[in-house]
């Protein structure tokens, strides 16, 4: 199989993986959340075990990506992080920031970011609403 043949096949695989693992996050973000609002703190979900063991490393290390790694990964966890309303370069590249740190946290080797998440939080009893914006990302470690 040809070099771009074999990246566009694991792209392919890692985003059919990741479709699905998206509806196990919802469930967990909708089981966990506090009252009637939901959860802005980044989450990290667990979702397949570690080809190896994980600890805690610098989050410099943690390579934040818009697309598959090059090498053979295991998903080992989903992220999620929530910034402000703003929505500009500097909004982005804080929240790209914070999924790295929490993939640091988890032992990830990077963080493949698969979703932008578009939330509109609305208070019933007063009508106010507020929307936030953020990215959804998979951890993955080298096997």
């Amino acid at each position: 199989m040809s070099e771009p043949s074999a990246r566009r096949d694991s792209t392919a695989a890692l985003a059919r993986a990741l479709a699905g693992a998206a509806v196990a996050v919802a469930v967990a973000v909708a089981v966990t959340m506090p009252g009637c609002g939901a959860s802005t703190q980044p989450d990290f979900v667990a979702t397949n075990p570690s080809p190896r063991p994980l600890s805690a490393r610098p989050a410099a290390e943690v390579k934040v990506l818009d697309g598959a790694p090059s090498y053979d990964y295991t998903e080992v966890g989903l992220i999620e992080a929530l910034g402000d309303d703003d929505w500009d370069p500097a909004a982005q590249a804080a929240v790209r920031a914070e999924l790295g740190r929490i993939g640091a946290e988890h032992g990830c080797d990077a963080v493949v970011i698969f979703a932008e998440i578009d939330w509109v939080y609305v208070v019933e009893s007063s009508g106010a609403s507020n929307e936030r914006r953020g990215y959804r990302g998979a951890c993955v470690v080298r096997r």
